[in-house]
């Protein structure tokens, strides 16, 4: 299983990754600070699971997901990360076909339960 991590804040990345290792698989992540970098990682690999940050920096809400649930054509299970209070991206990002929603400030317990059920 890879996975692809689309964040720009380290903290926030650093918790992913905490989150991931315990799947305990060699070189699994894969990641991009911009959606730009994001979409060029999703055409030269296959992904199991895209976790990305809605707020990039040349990309932000809803917009984020539309760009990488279209580029994703394999099947992949895509994440959402939402700023705490987001709620009127949340709900824009579920209408578009977003499955997997995690609220920042978070926790890696937060996404593992996520990532255990994928």
């Amino acid at each position: 299983m890879r996975f692809l991590v689309i964040e720009d804040n380290d903290a926030d990345k650093v918790l992913l990754e905490l989150a991931i290792a315990k799947h305990k698989l060699e070189n699994p992540i894969d990641h991009a600070v911009t959606l730009a970098e994001a979409l060029e990682l999703i055409k030269a690999n296959t992904y199991r699971v895209i976790i990305t940050d809605l707020s990039l920096p040349d990309s932000q809400g809803v917009e984020t997901f539309i760009a990488i649930d279209n580029a994703a054509v394999n099947g992949e299970h895509i994440i959402c990360l939402s700023g705490a209070g987001d709620d009127c991206t949340v709900r824009e990002a579920r209408k578009a076909g977003a499955e997997y929603f995690v609220e920042k400030p978070m926790t890696a317990a937060d996404l593992e339960d996520i990532v255990n059920d994928i």
